[in-house]
């Protein structure tokens, strides 16, 4: 198995970003290509226009904690990239759903606009 290219991620995740900002924020998510994938959105009580979004979905899980971190290592990258250039708290927890699948949940938060962009780059990297 080779090793991550953080690199060639960044380029992945930059190329990512640039195509969920030229989007508008009302389209349709293609969620349906994710595994068991959800999407809810609610507004943070107490914030003057800022949502929080949780995106939840599956990918298949595997004995061997290396062939896990292959496929979460890449996602960690590009989220904490797409975070930081649009200034959004996001996080990206992982729960066992039975041994051959694994339940992820990314949450993000910060001004609507952004989350939602964010969202967008989260999934269209997860299609790539």
């Amino acid at each position: 198995m080779g090793a991550i290219d953080p690199h060639r991620i960044r380029d992945i995740a930059n190329h990512t970003l640039e195509k969920a900002l030229s989007k508008s924020s009302t389209e349709p998510m293609p969620l349906e290509l994710l595994s068991n994938a959800s999407l809810t959105e609610a507004p943070v009580e107490g914030s003057s226009g800022e949502l929080r979004a949780e995106l939840s979905f599956t990918i298949p899980n595997s004995p061997t904690p290396q062939v896990v971190a292959a496929r979460t290592d890449p996602m960690h990258l590009a989220f904490e990239q797409f975070a930081s250039k649009l200034g959004v708290e996001h996080s990206l927890r992982s729960n066992l759903e039975d041994p051959h699948t694994l339940r992820l949940v990314l949450v993000a938060q910060g001004p609507e606009e952004k989350v939602r962009a964010f969202t967008r780059a989260a999934v269209e990297f997860l299609r790539e």
